[in-house]
């Protein structure tokens, strides 16, 4: 790397234009007689061999790996004490904890040699370089500098300073995160919170890019494919966004970036039988994301949740995410759907109106938008939102008669709005028995709870009935939550107030148990 670096040798190069230039510079400061002796045997480390015509030296050193090494050595000594007679001269090694034994020697010779001359050699590794090389430079006039991390509390406690007292909590735990102890990432991403500007500064983006762009292709390749899956990521996901035929070779690939810390395995098993792997920092992942064009951006996204989908990725809003990035908006849609149903049952609120909202963006339309108009409406109404009445307006426009989103879009405008809360339940009484659903069901229930509140009790007692009736046959494995609202229900709007406290202890606890868990602060609100 040295020799190719100072030769500026790309990695592209023709073995003809490697000699060319490796020639070139090292005649720079050496006679022409001097630089087509040393040029053939440094030839030999950077890919650029010379023939061995009429230079019988080079021939007898391939037959000798020995008689090589100390050629090589000599050829290299001849080099640097050319470089330094012309100019001083700073080697640069960087992670020196991952170099080779060959080149330490070969260093620490030059230091030797040139112990008097302008030479500097600035080595930066992390402290297992001194397992890897035990007298690392010992006998040279060595200085060593230990830096180590910030820790997370001394992080944040300097962006806290340097923000003042108007930065939020998230905002300081998002820039320590990313930083990840680096003081210089720190500053950055500071001074671009301070000045309002871009979520990563140019500066860290450029320094985190450099890093990658030091990287095998292979290795690059791996590391942008990773970055489209998110903070994890798969062996079998990557070859399937590269459409790598040997998935042995990014397994190994996976590990040597694992050597060189730029990611780790999880220790978790997300998917059977994939190794789950993750980003050391998030600042890698973005600067790795950062690097693909948009068109390859949205093919890895397209590919990244087609294949998330084949293993059975259960979390809809990230298919959602990578269909919507993908381009392939319309197939969003139905995972935001999703991705709002699920974040409903775990009563996550927020969740359920921002992947509504960007459901509709990405086009939603049809009885798809009136779903979607409905989720949102439910959530507005767990909530007290003040556009609940509006919100289930609009979604019982939407929403095809007689589906459960009707029951669903019904329930919320009965609720968030009383002088329709008779005329809907006299509309589920009159519909069809034989086809009410569960979900329909669990629809009438807090209807017949709304009715219970307004003193409505034998207008409820009718809607009990037809739901008892119309779900008479239901499994009672997959309903036990339902059938223990059932009995509740039944005991509230009877006469007997005793008969109440029994059914909605036990519906409660099921309730809290199996789901869904906010009908227990309506069943707890009703109790006395």
């Amino acid at each position: 790397q040295l020799v190719t670096s100072m030769a500026q040798i790309a990695e592209e190069d023709r073995p003809e234009v490697r000699r060319q230039k490796l020639l070139a510079r090292i005649g720079r400061n050496l006679p022409i007689s001097d630089a087509t002796r040393i040029a053939p045997l440094l030839g030999e480390i950077v890919g650029a061999a010379f023939s061995t015509d009429d230079r019988p030296q080079l021939h007898a050193a391939r037959q000798d790996a020995s008689l090589m090494a100390d050629h090589l050595r000599h050829a290299w000594e001849d080099l640097l004490d050319a470089e330094v007679r012309a100019a001083p001269l700073v080697l640069v090694l960087e992670d020196l904890q991952w170099g080779d034994a060959a080149t330490v020697r070969f260093v620490d010779t030059a230091l030797r040699t040139q112990r008097d001359r302008p030479l500097l050699v600035l080595a930066v590794a992390r402290p297992e370089v001194h397992e890897v090389f035990p007298a690392l430079f010992r006998s040279r006039r060595m200085n060593e500098l230990a830096l180590g991390e910030l820790t997370p509390s001394a992080s944040r406690r300097l962006v806290a300073e340097v923000l003042g007292p108007s930065a939020d909590a998230t905002t300081v735990d998002r820039i320590v995160e990313r930083a990840g102890g680096n003081a210089f990432f720190l500053e950055e991403l500071v001074r671009a919170a301070a000045a309002r500007g871009p979520a990563l500064p140019e500066t860290v983006l450029a320094m985190v890019q450099a890093r990658i762009e030091r990287l095998q292709p292979g290795a690059r390749r791996v590391l942008r494919a990773a970055s489209v899956f998110g903070p994890r990521f798969w062996p079998s996901g990557i070859a399937a966004l590269i459409r790598a035929d040997r998935l042995n070779e990014v397994h190994a690939t996976l590990e040597d970036l694992v050597h060189r810390e730029l990611i780790a395995r999880s220790g978790e098993e997300r998917f059977p039988g994939e190794t789950e792997y993750v980003f050391r920092q998030p600042l890698v992942r973005e600067a790795a994301y950062e690097m693909l064009t948009d068109r390859d951006r949205e093919a890895a996204h397209l590919a990244a949740a087609e294949w998330l989908e084949a293993k059975g990725e259960r979390d809809a809003l990230v298919l959602a995410e990578h269909l919507e990035r993908s381009g392939e908006r319309t197939r969003a849609v139905v995972w935001y759907l999703w991705a709002a149903e699920q974040a409903l049952e775990g009563d996550d609120l927020p969740s359920v109106r921002a992947c509504v909202d960007r459901g509709i963006a990405c086009g939603a339309e049809g009885a798809v938008l009136g779903e979607l108009l409905v989720l949102k409406a439910e959530a507005s109404g767990w909530a007290g939102s003040a556009d609940h009445l509006a919100l289930a307006d609009e979604a019982l426009a939407h929403v095809p008669k007689g589906s459960t989103a009707w029951w669903r879009a019904a329930t919320e405008l009965a609720i968030a709005d009383r002088a329709q809360l008779r005329p809907i339940a006299e509309r589920m009484i009159d519909a069809p028995r034989a086809a009410m659903t569960l979900g329909q069901a669990w629809s009438a229930a807090r209807v017949i709870v709304a009715l219970i509140e307004a003193g409505e009790r034998e207008l409820g007692a009718r809607l009990v009935a037809v739901v008892a009736a119309a779900t008479e046959h239901a499994d009672p494995e997959d309903a036990p939550a339902f059938r223990a609202m059932l009995a509740w229900l039944r005991a509230s709007v009877s006469a007997d107030a005793g008969a109440v406290e029994a059914p909605a202890r036990a519906v409660l606890r099921l309730l809290e148990e199996q789901g869904p868990a906010r009908l227990a602060g309506v069943v707890r609100r009703t109790v006395r």
